[in-house]
C-alpha cells in the first residue's frame, strides 16, 4: 500500500508541475499577443500625429513596448515555447 501510495503522490506532483507550465507558457503567449498589438496601435497613432510632443509621447511608447516584447520572446525561447504567432518585429 505505502508504495501505491508513494506512486499517487509522485503522479500528482508531476502533474501539478506541468500544469504549472503551461498557464505560464500560455500567459506568455497571452502577453506577447497583447503587446503586439498595442505596438500596432501605438504605430497607426505615431503615423497620424502631427503634433511634435505626441510624436515624441509615440516614440517613448513604441521604445518601451518593444523592449517588454524583446523580454518576453527571451522567456518564451528560454522556456522552449513554440507557437504559430509570428514574433518577429518589422522595425
Amino acid at each position: 500500500m505505502k508504495l501505491l501510495e508513494k506512486v499517487r503522490n509522485l503522479l500528482a506532483i508531476i502533474n501539478q508541475y506541468f500544469n504549472k507550465n503551461n498557464v505560464s507558457s500560455d500567459k506568455i503567449l497571452l502577453e506577447l499577443a497583447e503587446v503586439k498589438n498595442q505596438l500596432e496601435h501605438a504605430q497607426l497613432l505615431f503615423n497620424s500625429q502631427t503634433n511634435l510632443d505626441l510624436i515624441d509621447s509615440c516614440i517613448y511608447q513604441i521604445d518601451s513596448l518593444e523592449a517588454k516584447y524583446n523580454y518576453l520572446l527571451k522567456e518564451a525561447r528560454k522556456k522552449g515555447i513554440k507557437n504559430d504567432i509570428e514574433y518577429s518585429l518589422a522595425l
